[in-house]
């Protein structure tokens, strides 16, 4: 196959020059030269249209790389902005937990509740579960 270069060259001289000048003109007796060109042109099309198809899937990968790394971001902010309110209240810690929708808070603690859930044994946080960012953090 010739280069790119060329094959362009050598279209634009069948499709306007005549052969003159044409990298082709040794194989060319138009019918037979031209289908040597066309493969070659084939060729060449195939190759950019592989390129493309790999620089599509790399932005595909890429974009969501990019929203997963935001995704991390609105985490670690929700998780500091946490943390920048904690006080000596255990409430707190509750409310943040992941466990925390099973909580009856019209209930005086969990020995009052008959869920059967990891608040009734959780001690000094041991079974806190990150929550994770909750729509409209």
């Amino acid at each position: 196959m010739k280069t790119p270069d060329e094959i362009k060259k050598g279209l634009n001289h069948c499709s306007e020059d005549g052969c003159k000048q044409c990298p082709y003109k040794d194989d060319c007796d138009m019918a037979d030269g031209f289908s040597v060109l066309a493969g070659d042109a084939n060729a060449y099309i195939q190759q950019l249209e592989a390129r493309i198809d790999t620089m599509t899937a790399k932005a595909v990968l890429f974009d969501e790389a990019v929203a997963a790394g935001e995704k991390m971001k609105r985490e670690r902010d929700a998780a500091v902005e946490q943390l920048k309110n904690v006080d000596t209240v255990d409430i707190f810690y509750c409310s943040h937990c992941k466990h925390e929708e099973l909580c009856d808070y019209n209930l005086n603690s969990c020995d009052d509740c008959e869920k059967d859930c990891p608040c009734h044994t959780c001690v000094d946080m041991c079974n806190w579960q990150w929550r994770g960012v909750l729509e409209g953090e």
